[in-house]
């Protein structure tokens, strides 16, 4: 699939304000499992969702959701489809979350977890084919923490990051001179059989913070 064939689809899938791609309307194994994993019945945007240009013939195409994503609707959501070496790829990226949100919205298992313990400031979550946040097999192991198992790889979902500045909450205001306000970054890996894998990475007063 050429970047041509790509934007000939693109505005193929946008009439009236509204943008409807379906699983297999991108060829490549990448994209249609980004799609399997997180929207299965396909990707639609609304809120007079309008074409733009992207990087190196890429098409560019924003709006707001029309259907939940990760338990989350009506969010605004920017989806670029285009090309790199020489395979298709799809990333979406999903803002203006709402108020207070915090991972345990989204991903089971985080219940009374350490994310409870801060506020979660100005959220990102993007979803990329290209799987640049993609966890390392060993990450585990290099927190000092035990492998997941077979049952738990195995059902995990892959292409999603989440950015977000951390803000200490009440339980750790007597910390918050050490830990400040960092902007942490990473791959989080949701799976239906329990908590997600994630490992989140930043600067804290100059020195690096890690949350997994």
């Amino acid at each position: 699939m050429d970047i041509t064939q790509i934007q000939a689809i693109a505005g193929e899938s946008l009439s009236g304000g509204t943008f409807t791609l379906p699983p297999e309307r991108i060829d490549g194994s990448a994209v249609r499992a980004l799609f399997r994993a997180f929207f299965p019945t396909g990707l639609r945007l609304g809120g007079a969702a309008r074409i733009e240009d992207g990087p190196d013939g890429a098409v560019r195409v924003t709006g707001r959701t029309m259907e939940p994503i990760l338990a989350l609707s009506d969010l605004s959501a920017r989806v670029e489809i285009g090309v790199e070496g020489g395979a298709a790829y799809l990333s979406l990226r999903l803002s203006a979350l709402p108020f207070g949100w915090t991972p345990a919205q989204s991903f089971t298992g985080l219940g009374g977890s350490l994310v409870g313990a801060f506020a979660w400031e100005s959220p990102v979550l993007t979803l990329d084919s290209r799987g640049p946040h993609a966890l390392p097999d060993d990450f585990e192991q290099q927190l000092g923490r035990q492998p997941a198992g077979a049952t738990l790889t195995g059902t995990l979902k892959r292409g999603l990051s989440l950015e977000a500045t951390l803000r200490p909450g009440t339980a750790l205001q007597r910390m918050g001179w050490l830990i400040g306000t960092p902007r942490v970054r990473g791959g989080v890996e949701p799976s239906p059989a329990g908590a997600p894998r994630m490992w989140l990475r930043g600067d804290a007063l100059g020195d690096p913070v890690t949350l997994g």
